[in-house]
């Protein structure tokens, strides 16, 4: 008996230590992802400044790419010009040529039509002047053209070489990035379990608006509520706040042929960045839309963004305002990226919240 006893204590005292070990492991990794997530403040910060930097880059060579377009098409238009303008320089000079050959006794044989002829050759030769000046000043159009065209060349040497050195930031920035999803694992270590989920919800959700109330569901979940507790409450919504994704044009409207949301046409290997401050609750492909994000906005707003090449968020993690969620196509073809926008899980126009729009 006093050797069971002895025994039990011995187990007790056992039990008792791994709680205490247990106590102090847990402990660890709480203040591992409490570190984590205060690691991952600064260095959201870095990524949407890196991420500006890159945005002004894009903006500006599309910007002169559009005027050395414009300029191109001016100078072709002025050489066609010149070249209608010579024709006919060419054609007024052929005839004040062969007037001046006409044989001395012609002229005798028709003797009235001397002053007819003088004034002819007189019209001529003024015609023949005021089309060289008109050469000359096209000529002198089109020199300044040239040298605008080679201004604006430059100009786009010297931000494509800008460009190629933020390149070099980009893979900084992808370093950061993992960085940034290292952190996150560490944070929300016990999230494996719901991306597992949520992929398959966007394999067994058939419209959009199913899979949002699916999501719903999943946010409730233990995991989410932590990550929203974590990343604090959402910044509130206002009019003309969000930015546009992409840089790029508009190629179809809210409304256009019964579109929901709008499509864009941006820059190949373009950065998609986050249009607000907000909780991402998918990632994936969905449907026909491609890869996909979804942000969850306060005040029961979401912003979907579909057609990236890559995805650089994971789901219940926190983006910022202009921090990078993704990348468009390498190709122009495979640049376009759709967004909508909605509230309560019904689309709504973007146009009186984005600025830009």
């Amino acid at each position: 008996d006093k050797m069971n006893v002895a025994t039990t204590r011995d187990d007790l005292k056992k039990t008792q230590r791994d709680i205490e070990l247990a106590k102090k492991q847990g402990a660890s990794l709480k203040e591992k992802a409490a570190q984590a997530q205060r690691d991952m403040e600064p260095l959201q910060r870095a990524l949407v400044s890196q991420a500006k930097d890159l945005r002004e880059v894009e903006q500006d060579l599309q910007k002169l790419e559009r005027e050395e377009q414009a300029a191109q098409k001016r100078v072709d238009e002025k050489q066609e010009d010149l070249k209608k303008r010579r024709e006919e320089i060419a054609a007024s000079l052929d005839a004040m040529v062969r007037l001046r050959q006409a044989p001395p006794e012609a002229l005798i044989a028709r003797p009235g039509k001397l002053k007819d002829t003088i004034s002819a050759a007189q019209l001529l030769q003024h015609l023949s002047e005021q089309l060289q000046q008109q050469a000359a000043e096209l000529q002198q159009e089109l020199n300044a053209l040239a040298e605008a065209q080679e201004e604006l060349a430059a100009a786009k040497i010297e931000v494509e070489s800008k460009h190629k050195s933020l390149l070099t930031k980009r893979d900084l920035l992808q370093e950061q990035l993992a960085e940034r999803e290292k952190l996150f694992k560490v944070v929300q270590q016990d999230f494996a379990s719901v991306n597992a989920q949520i992929n398959r919800l966007g394999k067994q959700s058939k419209t959009l608006q199913d899979l949002l109330e699916r999501l719903e569901v999943v946010q409730s979940k233990p995991q989410f509520a932590k990550a929203s507790r974590a990343g604090g409450a959402l910044t509130e919504v206002r009019s003309k706040s969000f930015m546009l994704p992409v840089v790029g044009r508009v190629l179809e409207t809210y409304g256009q042929n019964g579109s929901r949301g709008v499509k864009f046409e941006g820059r190949a290997d373009g950065a998609v960045l986050a249009p607000y401050d907000g909780e991402v609750v998918f990632t994936g492909p969905f449907l026909d839309y491609g890869r996909m994000v979804i942000l969850r906005h306060a005040g029961g707003y979401h912003s979907l963004m579909a057609g990236m090449s890559q995805i650089t968020v994971s789901a219940g993690q926190r983006a910022r305002k202009g921090e990078p969620i993704g990348r468009l196509g390498k190709r122009l073809s495979d640049a376009q990226l759709y967004l909508e926008f909605r509230q309560n899980n019904k689309p709504v126009n973007p146009n009186g919240w984005f600025a830009g729009l």
